[in-house]
């Protein structure tokens, strides 16, 4: 009698253990999903090339940057969203983890494959912003351009590109921002690497 009583005690430990631990992996599974969704804000509502994210080396995003280099592409023909990514996406595990091609689980989880071919990230340098030499009152601006494309059904980088050549000239800084910016997203959308492996 003793002995089925312990039998019954052992077996009320286990059931207990084993349904704790199950709560515990739920909530990590829970945690897991809101992260992944704080990422995303909104996926575009037609299928496109790309979804673009610029983050400069402060690892601030631009929708500046982000919207140019989108209309850019569609003057040349490649379809792309820039309105996907929330700031939460900055972060050790987000953006830095995807560009680096150490969150292929992530990528796959967030199912940006129903809605898109690849994803586009942008990481900005270190900024240049001087007067230029042969024109008194002119102010240069330029920002080398690492380019990542990432595929979302793999979550594998496919290539990577640097644009450090670039430059906007303007009567102040400003100016010469924007100069650039739409420099950098003419010359980035024409590259024709970017249609490589396309539909």
């Amino acid at each position: 009698m003793l002995r089925t009583g312990c039998g019954e005690l052992v077996r009320r430990h286990e059931e207990e253990r084993i349904a704790i631990a199950e709560r515990v992996a739920e909530r990590a599974r829970e945690a897991e999903r809101l992260r992944l969704a704080s990422y995303v804000v909104a996926k575009p509502k037609t299928r496109v090339n790309y979804i673009v994210f610029f983050v400069d080396s402060a690892d601030k995003p631009s929708s500046e940057i982000t919207s140019v280099v989108v209309e850019h592409f569609g003057r040349n023909g490649i379809s792309a969203a820039g309105s996907v990514f929330s700031d939460a996406f900055i972060s050790p595990q987000g953006f830095a983890a995807v560009i680096t091609g150490k969150a292929a689980g992530d990528v796959v989880a967030m199912q940006l494959a129903d809605v898109a071919d690849r994803l586009l990230l942008i990481t900005g340098g270190a900024v240049q912003s001087v007067p230029a030499n042969s024109v008194p009152g002119v102010q240069t601006y330029s920002m080398p351009m690492t380019i990542s494309l990432t595929g979302v059904d793999d979550g594998k980088k496919h290539r990577e590109f640097v644009i450090n050549d670039v430059t906007g000239a303007g009567l102040n800084e400003e100016s010469a921002r924007a100069a650039f910016v739409e420099r950098f997203a003419e010359i980035l959308a024409a590259r024709m690497e970017l249609r490589a492996g396309l539909p």
